[in-house]
C-alpha cells in the first residue's frame, strides 16, 4: 500500500516506552518499505533527494549533466521542504544537509556516520558529527522530532506515510497477573 513500516517490541529493559530515543532508534533499525526488508533509512533519504534531483529537473530550464547547478537548485529545494522540520528539528535537517554535501564530494565513511547519528545510534564518530555540524546524542526530547523529520521525508519521497507497529513484551510476572 506504499508504506513504510517498523515493529518495536516495547520492553522494560531493553526498549522502555518512556525512553523515546531508544524506541526511535529501533524504529529506524527495523524500517522497512517494499524493496527494503529492513534498516531502509539510507535507502529512503538517498530516494528523498533523488526525487528532489527529479523534481528540479521536471521544473525545466535545465540540462542534466550541469552538476554543480542541479546540486544548488536540489539543495534550494531541500531548504524548501524542510523549513517545517527545520524548526522543530534543527539537527535533523542540519545532519540530513552534511549527509548530502558528503555525498557529492565522493566521501563514503562521513555519510555512514551521519546515516548512523540520524538513525540514533549513541556510538558515532566525531568527524561526522562535526561535518555535519550537530553535537551530542539524540535525547527523549528530540526523538519525537525526528520521527517528525522522517515522515516528511518518507511523504516526499512517495511513501504513503509510515505503519508504526508496537509490541509489548510480557513478563512472567506481568502474564499471571493478566490471568488473574
Amino acid at each position: 500500500m506504499g508504506f513504510a513500516t517498523s515493529e518495536v517490541q516495547i520492553a522494560e529493559t531493553e526498549t522502555p516506552l518512556h525512553r523515546l530515543e531508544t524506541v526511535y532508534r529501533r524504529l529506524t533499525e527495523r524500517l522497512a518499505t517494499a524493496d527494503t526488508p529492513q534498516g531502509a533509512l539510507r535507502n529512503i533519504v538517498d530516494g528523498w533527494f533523488f526525487t528532489l534531483e527529479e523534481d528540479v529537473l521536471a521544473e525545466g530550464g535545465m540540462a542534466a549533466h550541469a552538476v554543480q547547478g542541479l546540486l544548488q537548485r536540489t539543495n534550494d529545494l531541500l531548504e524548501q521542504r524542510l523549513a517545517r522540520v527545520t524548526s522543530l528539528a534543527p539537527r535533523f535537517s542540519a545532519a540530513l544537509r552534511g549527509y548530502r554535501r558528503a555525498q557529492a564530494e565522493g566521501d563514503v565513511a562521513t555519510p555512514e556516520g551521519i546515516m548512523a547519528w540520524l538513525a540514533g545510534q549513541p556510538n558515532v564518530a566525531a568527524h561526522a558529527k562535526r561535518y555535519a555540524g550537530v553535537k551530542g546524542d539524540l535525547d527523549h526530547f528530540g526523538a519525537l522530532n525526528f520521527l517528525q523529520g522522517i515522515l516528511a521525508v518518507l511523504r516526499d519521497a512517495g511513501q504513503a506515510g509510515l505503519l508504526l507497529i508496537l509490541l509489548m513484551k510480557l513478563t512472567q510476572a506481568d502474564s499471571r497477573d493478566c490471568t488473574s
